[in-house]
């Protein structure tokens, strides 16, 4: 595997799949805040047959339309994923300058951080694995999920209900920079 893969420090992950690729059941995985498609263009590399990609910032959505809409591996979604399917509010990070960031959007506000503020937001519609299952969105035996939410994933988790992956990659976000 090669070295610049620019993951933002997520080789090691990569390359721990990679490993693992041979024993998986399935050569389906989720990518949940899929952002712009770094990670998923990884995985197709390693040879996953599926993809399914949550993500509702709209100019992330246009981006992943551009780079997958073609792809028939590759079903891209807008809904938030969360712990019940409802409507809600996604909150966009913003710089000190007024610039709408690639990073840290979420549906936790934070008011004050040192690298953004959640200045703004728009409306989303919020699903839960467990329903996109029952509907047969997604597969119900999938091989891998990351999960970054930007500290919602613990409602990712909550939301899955007997989805259990081989793998789950999830992002821990410390207590103190997203309250309830």
């Amino acid at each position: 595997m090669k070295k610049n893969l620019c993951l933002y420090e997520q080789e090691t992950d990569i390359e721990i799949i990679e490993a693992l690729f041979p024993l998986l059941n399935s050569k389906e995985f989720l990518d949940i805040g899929a952002e712009k498609g770094s990670f998923t263009e990884q995985l197709l590399k390693v040879g996953f047959t599926a993809a399914y990609l949550f993500e509702p910032l709209p100019s992330h959505q246009k981006i992943l339309q551009t780079v997958y809409g073609n792809n028939l591996k590759v079903k891209i979604y807008n809904y938030a994923i969360d712990n019940e399917d409802k409507q809600s509010e996604f909150n966009i990070a913003y710089n000190d300058e007024g610039a709408e960031l690639n990073y840290f959007h979420s549906l936790n506000k934070i008011d004050s951080h040192e690298y953004f503020k959640h200045s703004k937001t728009i409306p989303i519609q919020c699903r839960t694995l467990k329903s996109l299952a029952e509907h047969g969105e997604i597969p119900k035996n999938i091989s891998l999920i990351k999960i970054d939410t930007e500290g919602n994933d613990l409602n990712v988790l909550e939301g899955m209900g007997s989805i259990k992956p081989d793998i789950l990659i999830t992002e821990f976000v410390p207590p103190d920079k997203y309250h309830d």
